[in-house]
């Protein structure tokens, strides 16, 4: 397989990887094991002479060519110790408070709206870097420092990334300016009140196994409604699009949004609301767009969602008749006014006002 990057200089940021040629999101860029692993680094409190002493001697092990590469590694000359302790904590990688270096994605630079993603750190033994767009031949490969996708305002990620990394972010999103700042600023703040609460809005295992069985997920033991659920994971995959962002978690959240919708609109025995089930089949064709996108088309995990839909296309009650309504409502021209729900009692078709007056006192709110 060809190298898909090389390491080369990157204006105002020192070294940076590149593309050396067209790489499509869901690649593999490379695979890298780690040097210079420190077990339970940083869960240590350490004095200067005992960190000095564990990387000088993690340093004494490599051999002359990987020593030569350590030594040309970024050196935060604001940090206490030696050269070489320098070298480690500016690039060290932690996971669950190991620390390791590696050489090569120790190259990579920081944006706030990363390309790329490190990965499957196996005990930081090797770790991955995968593509997350597709990266143009001669762009420069970028992940994030920061941990989250979206991690709040440009200024309160200025402010965390000079005191950690001592350097100020001029990528894409950071050189906006007037309106277009502002706004990327509110979805990053609202992001944020998301976060806590979007795991919450997550299928769980349990909700898999249903699924597997044509089940649905189950509301109980979660503070949030099925209609809370809908909008949150809606909300962060819609979020991270206008912020420029790709990812495993822009279809995970999609699919989120579908299975609590789906649950909503089994739990519904007096109507089936066909606004919710044009929603359900468009959170579908978004869920398999967004994976797509970072899986291959014939992945198991789009095989999978695909699979899942044509399940419920044929054997879920309600989406089956609610796509059969929609159906007929186009071909027969009735009005969407008259048509928002089909009342399962008598047959008929009712009003959104109708259908919600009747689901009020059943204390049900639809998601749409």
């Amino acid at each position: 397989m060809p190298k898909l990057y090389e390491v080369k200089d990157s204006p105002g940021k020192g070294k940076g990887m590149f593309a050396t040629v067209n790489i499509k999101a869901g690649d593999l860029i490379m695979r890298e094991d780690g040097r210079m692993k420190i077990v339970g680094f940083w869960r240590r409190d350490h004095r200067e002479k005992q960190a000095e002493a564990e990387v000088q001697q993690a340093f004494l092990a490599l051999s002359p060519a990987e020593k030569q590469e350590i030594i040309q590694l970024r050196d935060d000359t604001t940090i206490n110790g030696s050269k070489i302790v320098r070298i480690y904590l500016t690039n060290a990688k932690s996971e669950k408070g190991d620390s390791v270096i590696y050489l090569k994605m120790a190259r990579l630079n920081h944006s706030c709206v990363p390309n790329a993603e490190m990965g499957g750190f196996g005990g930081v033994a090797e770790t991955t870097l995968v593509a997350t767009r597709k990266i143009n031949k001669g762009e420069e490969i970028f992940i994030t420092y920061r941990g989250e996708h979206l991690d709040g305002p440009r200024a309160e990620r200025h402010q965390g990334l000079m005191r950690v990394h001592r350097f100020v972010c001029e990528c894409r999103v950071c050189s906006l300016t007037g309106r277009e700042l502002v706004m990327s600023d509110i979805r990053r703040k609202l992001f944020q009140s998301l976060v806590s609460r979007r795991f919450e809005a997550m299928p769980t295992a349990a909700d898999a196994q249903r699924a597997e069985r044509g089940g649905i997920p189950r509301e109980s033991g979660s503070s949030l409604t099925y209609r809370e659920k809908v909008a949150y994971s809606f909300l962060t995959a819609r979020i991270m699009e206008a912020e420029g962002m790709s990812g495993v978690i822009i279809g995970d959240s999609y699919f989120s949004a579908a299975m609590a919708l789906l649950a909503q609109i089994q739990n519904m025995d007096t109507f089936i609301v066909l606004p919710s089930i044009e929603f359900l089949r468009e959170l579908f064709e978004l869920t398999i767009k967004a994976t797509s996108e970072i899986r291959d088309a014939d992945s198991p995990e789009v095989r999978n969602v695909k699979s899942y839909w044509t399940f419920l296309q044929e054997h879920n009650p309600q989406v089956k008749i609610g796509l059969g309504l929609i159906k007929r409502v186009a071909s027969e021209g009735i009005p969407a006014s008259k048509a928002y729900a089909k009342n399962m009692m008598d047959g008929s078709f009712v009003s959104r006002a109708e259908c919600l007056e009747i689901l009020k006192k059943e204390r049900v709110s639809p998601s749409v």
